[in-house]
């Protein structure tokens, strides 16, 4: 998550032209797949270097990403193929992209802003620094010529004080090797070591300790940095160098180290900027410290903390570190400052009176060549300590006058040359001012005085306008440094106010970080709490399995038991039977041999019993001849019966069949004899018409201002113009009221004012005439012939054909379905209703987990059962199949509430969905939300009530409100949607698109009939973050472009999807199914759905919802190569929760509900009624 990594300090660049400049893309060729897998590495690598916290790299990845993206879009094969390449490309990344670098390169600008107020803020320190020091110089110049002319001071006084300010300085910025002991045993402190020595000294001996590295001197040059200087570090220097911006100290030496002698241009001198000024990448804690005396000095003190003490110590040579100066620093000042060109003074010669004149040599001026420019603070200083030495020597020793003043005449210019500067050591290298030391003899000094008045004369006059203009230049200074202060002041405060933001930005991260921190946390709690509740319900769960294994076990135990017992005493008979035929067999043989012994004894014996045995066979043959007779006889007594009976019934029959025949003849007389008489009636009308016709023209306006006369249609105990008809597709009479055209089915309320007398009733109508079969009429039957004889003496209706008749509404009537053998082939018994199973035909679990959810939505089941639906079939609608599927659903519904089968087989229903959708046709493994998707809409199609759908206009909701517009799309949808499915599953959804371009903003209101809910990216998530990413707002970009109303073009919009109404039934359906690239992949996160009293008010925005209640779940076990669907129900009369997995049904409780497998949701809003169903007997 980007933001919760602390930023990384700025290292690669200054400014954004620094950044832009890496940003450029080399040619990567045509190929535009490479190009595209490039650009998405390089996104990758932005994102995880943002995540880091490394903003200036994750700024070049992204810009690099985008120009890897515009060579990709100038190929001819992506203009060729551009939405495919669009999809691999995909506008999310894009427009994450253009985000992150808008903000980076906001964040960068003011980051780089900041640090360029540092750095001027610096800079003027130093400049107000300078401007002080120069100012002290001049006033001790003044206080030095003051006390010369008056004479009360000594060079002496001026010198002897210099020492103990220098000293004093010198102890700042430096530290002893006691001091330096001390701190390498405080393990609290941390610290850096460096020695500029060379490798090869360094190498020998060094200070022994665990942070000292070398930093030869060879590799810093003045005028370098840290990046120079790092590049060429020794290899096992480089780690603690990389950690000097951690430590609290960081101590310089050498082998003669000393804060006098680390000034401008020497080794330590340079380092010491280089660290502590201009290091880009870290900021010290404090300023480097330059060890006194250096090695040398720390060998003398600690010889023990090196790693070897017997070296031979080097002979250093001092040098000068302006020798060391070949370059030129930047100049901070907005002018530049020229020194001023000083007339050359000509060498006057002298005639020297005596041999010590001689010896006295003026200084040589080397005029051959031009002075150099030296605008340096290290060369004004020299300057400064000549003219003090200058004038001391000028003092003290009036023999040595002249060649001071020749000292001063050419030390006094503001260019003098460097042969003339002052060395390390601080004397002249100058020999003759050392020669003008010596003592010599008396001389006239009348042309040394007038030498030395002309000489001061032209001092005064040249320092006099060295003060005047150096006065033009502190001004210009003093105004250039008020000017930059009020500069500083504006970028001091905006560093000020960089300083709070950054701070508050710390703190925002680290109370974000600490959120976070937190919430995972819980997280972790939860997802542990959840594993412990799975490895507990698993335990549960393979308990149960194990007892249903052991009770199956044990079933197929005792049954192997019985099966062998069985067997057992099946080889026990066989084995008995085997025994009696051996022992019969072998008593055969020995009734054989006996009779070939004893023939004679045997022989009456064996003639006695044969006659025996036939006798005994002659019994049995005629007992059984008498049992076969008697069975014969019983035979031909029950067909004899048969017989009779469906020869009485045929007689019956046709008895029946010819009183039937005989009053279908008389009621076609009738009718034959009715249309003669109209036919005639007819004519008669017709003649009576044509001879008044005239009279009729004349009285048609008079007749048709009079109310039409009622047709009168007489029933009994009716008002005239009532009729009483019987509707023989339901069974049921209904009312015609013919005076207003209108129909009832109840009665009309008739008030009976009883008339004075004595009344005789008839209870029952007895027959006047006997029939000749003697049978006689029941009277639960009607009586047809007096029917008929009734309709006979019924009065013609007359017609008035003067005026049109009246308009007649006819009663609703509708088709039933056609017969149709349907074989549920049930397994009987009385489990309850709701409580049947369904047989899997071959992989269409999913068909039966649909089935099970809907047939439990009990408003629904209720309209079926009742045989509502048969008022609003339409059996003409080709998108609601004529019907088909509704009937099948209506049977399988019936069958599973009749509570008579333990389970059925929709084998008919399968047929008949699979019939209108092949996809639903063979025995394959399909998904349930497509299942439940197509036969709500064929059920919808199917019971329709619009069967001529009008056209609808366009709407427009420009002007309207949401609450307006949403009833008129509503209104307009039940113009075309018109049924139950309607009224319980569907809702209505509000879709804005607004175009990024103008901002029009265009909303429609929409129906839906159930909501497909994404799944994020977790291991766990709840039901409202599915829904809070299903209400996301999406892009529209590429090849999705809104065509926008306003602009008339396609633009770059956004779209946002919002609930306005939910239906009283809401399905919901997970999208556990998701594509990567070329293949499908389900995602298994645990999605926590509520089951009592779950509220969507913050997800609508609408009229607010009821809450909700789960009552049924389809779940889907397995992969896309192969899995199972159960559903999860809850009955509404045993208000349990059952399972129902195909044929199976059994309880389950109420924690086993909510797992990963959920797929489809069922919640209602409203109390699910107990349908009232009486299966009918068959």
């Amino acid at each position: 998550m980007p933001g919760a990594t602390s930023k990384k300090d700025l290292y690669l660049g200054k400014s954004m032209t620094d950044l832009n400049s890496y940003c450029t893309v080399k040619d990567l060729g045509p190929n535009v797949k490479l190009l595209i897998k490039s650009a998405e590495k390089t996104f990758q690598e932005a994102v995880k270097q943002d995540d880091c916290g490394d903003e200036e790299r994750s700024y070049i990845l992204y810009m690099k990403y985008f120009n890897v993206v515009q060579q990709a879009k100038k190929q001819s094969e992506y203009k060729k193929q551009k939405e495919y390449y669009d999809s691999l490309l995909g506008s999310k990344n894009q427009m994450k992209a253009i985000q992150r670098a808008e903000s980076l390169s906001q964040s960068l600008k003011e980051r780089y802003d900041l640090i360029e107020a540092e750095s001027i803020a610096k800079k003027l320190s130093k400049l107000d620094a300078k401007t002080e020091i120069k100012n002290d110089e001049n006033e001790k110049i003044e206080e030095k010529i003051l006390d010369k002319e008056k004479g009360e001071k000594g060079s002496s006084n001026i010198l002897s004080d210099r020492p103990t300010e220098k000293k004093k300085k010198e102890s700042i910025g430096s530290i002893l090797p006691t001091h330096l002991y001390d701190i390498m045993k405080d393990k609290e402190i941390e610290m850096l070591i460096m020695d500029v020595r060379t490798v090869i000294d360094y190498n020998q001996s060094h200070i022994d300790h665990i942070n000292c590295i070398n930093v030869p001197v060879d590799i810093v040059p003045p005028g370098t940095t840290c990046r120079y200087i790092e590049k060429d570090l020794p290899a096992e220097s480089i780690s603690l160098w990389s950690k000097r911006g951690s430590v609290d100290h960081i101590i310089l030496l050498d082998w003669n180290s000393t804060l006098e002698m680390a000034k401008v241009g020497t080794t330590l001198n340079t380092l010491k900027d280089a660290l502590f000024k201009y290091d880009s990448k870290f900021i010290l804690k404090s300023e480097p410290l330059i060890l006194e005396g250096g090695y040398s000095n720390w060998l003398l003190y600690y010889p023990m903390k090196t790693t070897n003490p017997h070296i031979d110590r080097p002979i250093l040579t001092a040098k000068d570190p302006l020798a060391l100066l070949d370059f030129d620093y930047p100049k901070f000042e907005d002018e530049e400052i020229k020194p001023k060109q000083s007339q050359p003074v000509l060498q006057k010669e002298t005639p020297s009176p005596s041999n010590s004149e001689k010896n006295f040599e003026f200084p040589q001026f080397d005029r051959s060549t031009k002075p150099k420019p030296s605008g340096t603070i290290a060369s004004k200083k020299t300057f400064n300590q000549l003219n003090e030495m200058t004038l001391n020597n000028i003092k003290n020793s009036p023999v040595t006058e002249k060649s001071v003043s020749s000292e001063i005449l050419n030390q006094n210019t503001l260019y003098p040359s460097m042969s003339n500067l002052p060395s390390s050591s601080g004397s002249l290298k100058n020999t003759n001012i050392a020669q003008a030391s010596r003592p010599h003899k008396s001389v006239d000094n009348k042309p040394l005085n007038t030498l030395k008045q002309q000489q001061t004369e032209e001092f005064k006059q040249r320092q006099k306008e060295l003060d005047e203009s150096e006065l033009q230049k502190i001004e210009n200074l003093e105004k250039i440094r008020k000017k930059q202060e009020k500069d500083v002041a504006n970028l001091m405060r905006m560093k000020r106010n960089l300083q709070e933001e950054l701070k508050n930005e710390r703190l925002d991260q680290e109370e974000r970080r600490r959120k976070y921190l937190e919430e995972e946390q819980l997280k972790l709690q939860e997802i542990e709490k959840k594993k412990e509740q799975d490895v507990l319900k698993a335990k549960l769960e393979e308990l149960d399995k194990l007892r249903h294994e052991r009770k199956l076990a044990e079933q197929k135990r005792i049954q192997d038991e019985r099966e062998t017992v069985d067997a057992a005493e099946k080889r026990e008979r066989l084995r008995k039977e085997q025994i009696a035929a051996e022992n019969a067999e072998k008593l055969k043989l020995e009734n054989e041999r006996q009779e070939q012994i004893t023939k004679d004894q045997q022989a009456k014996i064996k003639s006695e019993k044969s006659k025996e045995a036939e006798r005994q066979e002659q019994i049995l043959r005629d007992r059984q001849n008498r049992i076969e007779l008697e069975k014969r006889k019983e035979v031909e007594r029950l067909a004899l019966e048969k017989k009779k009976r469906e020869d009485e019934q045929r007689l019956k029959e046709e008895q029946q069949r010819v009183e039937n025949e005989q009053l279908a003849e008389e009621r076609l007389k009738v009718q034959q004899a009715q249309i003669e008489a109209d036919k005639s009636k007819a004519e008669k009308a017709r003649i009576e018409a044509d001879k008044a016709r005239k009279l009729a023209e004349e009285k048609i306006n008079r007749m048709q201002s009079q109310p039409s006369q009622p047709k009168v249609y007489p029933s009994p105990n009716l008002p005239v113009g009532w009729e009483k008809r019987l509707d023989r597709s339901t069974n049921r009479y209904f009312y015609i009221d013919h005076n207003k055209g209108e129909t009832h089915w109840e009665p009309p309320q008739i008030n009976r004012t009883p008339n004075k007398g004595n009344f005789t009733t008839k209870i029952k109508e007895e027959p006047t005439t006997p029939t000749s079969t003697g049978l006689k009429r029941s009277f639960s039957s009607p009586d047809i012939m007096k029917l008929m004889e009734q309709e006979e003496r019924i009065q013609q209706p007359s017609i008035n054909r003067s005026v049109k008749p009246a308009i007649r509404t006819e009663p609703k009537t509708y088709i039933k379905a056609p017969v149709k053998r349907r074989d549920l082939n049930p397994i009987y018994g009385n489990v309850g209703a709701a409580l049947t199973g369904l047989r899997n035909l071959g992989n269409t679990c999913y068909m039966n987990s649909t089935i099970q959810c809907l047939n439990h939505t009990t408003p629904l089941v209720s309209y079926f059962v009742s045989d509502i639906f048969e008022r609003d079939i339409n059996r003409s609608s080709f998108l609601g199949m004529n019907g088909e599927v509704v009937d099948e659903f209506a049977v399988v519904v019936k069958a599973l509430w009749s509570g008579q089968y333990r389970c059925i087989t929709p084998k008919d229903l399968k047929s008949t969905i699979g019939k209108y959708n092949p996809m639903f046709a063979g025995y394959e493994q399909q998904d349930s939300q497509e299942l439940l998707t197509f036969l709500l809409d064929g059920l919808h199609e199917g019971l329709n009530e619009v069967k001529h759908r009008p056209q609808i206009p366009d709407q427009n909701n420009d002007n309207l409100s949401d609450i307006r517009a949403a009833e008129l799309a509503w209104e307009n949808h039940k113009k075309l949607n018109l049924s139950v499915i309607v009224s319980l599953f569907q809702g209505q959804l509000k879709s804005t698109v607004k175009c990024l371009e103008c901002g029009k903003e265009s909303a429609t209101f929409e129906a839906f009939m159930y909501l497909s809910l994404p799944i994020p990216d977790k291991s766990r998530c709840s039901l409202k973050d599915c829904i809070e990413k299903f209400l996301k707002p999406e892009m529209m970009t590429g090849s999705s472009r809104y065509k926008c109303t306003a602009c008339k073009v396609p633009r770059d919009a956004v779209k946002r999807i919002q609930l306005f109404k939910l239906p009283p039934i809401l399905l919901i359906g997970l999208n556990r199914f998701v594509s990567d690239g070329m293949w499908m992949q389900k995602k298994t996160t645990y999605v926590d759905f509520g089951i009592n009293d779950i509220t969507f008010n913050d997800c609508v925005i609408g009229p607010r919802p009821k809450s909700y209640n789960l009552y049924a779940v389809s779940n889907h076990y397995g992969t896309m190569e192969g899995g199972h669907y159960t559903a999860y129900c809850r009955n509404p009369s045993l208000r349990k929760w059952f399972k129902f997995d195909d044929h199976e049904v059994y309880e389950i409780s109420l924690s086993d509900v909510k797992s990963s497998a959920g797929y489809l949701l069922f919640y209602t809003s409203m109390e699910l009624p107990i349908p009232e169903f009486k299966p009918q007997l068959r």
